[in-house]
Formats: structure tokens, sequence, C-alpha cells
């Protein structure tokens, strides 16, 4: 049992040792950790911008494509899509045309053209968009590469700290085992000297 205690004593030594190395490295990472999540917040804050563009864009090319004159609301309608027109980088002739081209009740060529150069200029925008969505999420999985060895210095920290927990338990086993083999053996000899009493009292009682 003794030989036990002084093995667990030794394990729990070493598991002491590797836990604070790991902590000493993660604490090490803290810093580069924190801005590495700061990092990845803002890129996935540009990545939400970047999907709300393109669904607004999906949004008012489908109102191009499907509105009218007679719908209600139209005059809103154009506003809003003139107004996205502006931030896909539309031309400034073709913003310029585009109301009257939309709200024309008998279109010529010239509108419809106009109306066509619209979708055309959404849906150039859209490609871009997609584009810009791509190379962000491209960046975020670039941002969690980098995140792995700070998840695996965690990991090992738990790792060291769930070892260090079983080797005090088994020095707290270990200890017991001593402490009762010690009261076993106090016993033992307690019976022993017992025994020569009675043997001793024996002895006497023969030689009367």
């Amino acid at each position: 049992a003794a030989a036990t205690v002084a093995d667990c004593e030794a394990k729990l030594s070493a598991a002491k040792e590797s836990r604070q190395q790991a902590q000493d490295e993660l604490k090490a990472r803290s810093a580069e950790l924190k801005a590495t999540l700061k990092e990845k917040s803002e890129a996935a804050a540009v990545e939400a911008k970047i999907q709300a563009t393109i669904a607004e864009v999906e949004a008012t090319r489908a109102l191009v494509m499907t509105s009218d004159p007679q719908t209600t609301g139209f005059k809103k309608i154009v506003a809003k899509i003139v107004s996205q027109l502006k931030a896909a980088g539309g031309e400034e002739g073709l913003v310029a045309c585009a109301a009257s081209a939309l709200e024309a009740k008998e279109r010529t060529s010239f509108d419809w053209t106009a109306v066509n150069y619209i979708t055309k200029q959404f849906d150039t925008y859209h490609t871009s968009k997609k584009q810009e969505l791509a190379d962000q999420q491209a960046l975020i999985a670039k941002i969690d590469e980098s995140l792995v060895p700070h998840k695996q210095a965690a990991d090992k920290l738990t790792a060291a700290k769930e070892v260090e927990s079983a080797a005090q338990e088994a020095l707290r086993a270990g200890e017991k085992a001593v402490k009762d083999a010690k009261a076993a053996k106090g016993a033992v000899e307690a019976d022993f000297m017992e025994a020569e009493v009675m043997c001793a009292s024996c002895m006497e009682a023969r030689a009367e």
C-alpha cells in the first residue's frame, strides 16, 4: 500500500505539471484568441450584410419583373427600384430614365430597353455580390482553421485536468488503503498481545 501511495504521488505530481503546462499554453494564446474571435465576429457581420444585400437585390429584381402601373403603391415600388439601382451601381443615364420607363402605361421600345438594362444591372450586381459572399465565407473558413490550435490547447487543458483529478482520487484511495492497513496491523498486534497474556495466565495456572 505504501508503494502504491508513492506511485500515486509521482503520477499526481506529473499530472499537475502537465496541467500547468497546458494552462500556461492556453494563457499565452489568450490575446491571439481574443483578436481572432474579434476578427471572426467582424467577418460574420460583413457576411450577414452581404447576404441581406443579395436578398434585397433578388426581391427588387422580382418587383421589376412582376409589378405594373396598376399595382397598389406602384410609385413607392418604383422609388425602391430606382434607389436599389443606384446602390447596384447603375449608370447615371439609366437611373435617370428608370422611373419613367417603369411607370409608363404604354411602354415604348425605349422603355422596354431601359427595363431590360435595369434587370441586367441587377443580375450583374447579384453575381458580384454572390462572389463577394463566397470570398467572405472562404475568409471565415480560414479564420476557423486558425482557431483549431486554440481549441486543441483548450482540449489539452481539459484532458490534463481530468488526469490530475483521477490521480488525486487514486492517491486518496491509496492513502486510505495505507490507513486501513495500519489499523489492521494494530488490531492484529493487539490480538497477539492479548493472546500472549492469556497464554501466560494459562502457564501460571498450570504451575500452581
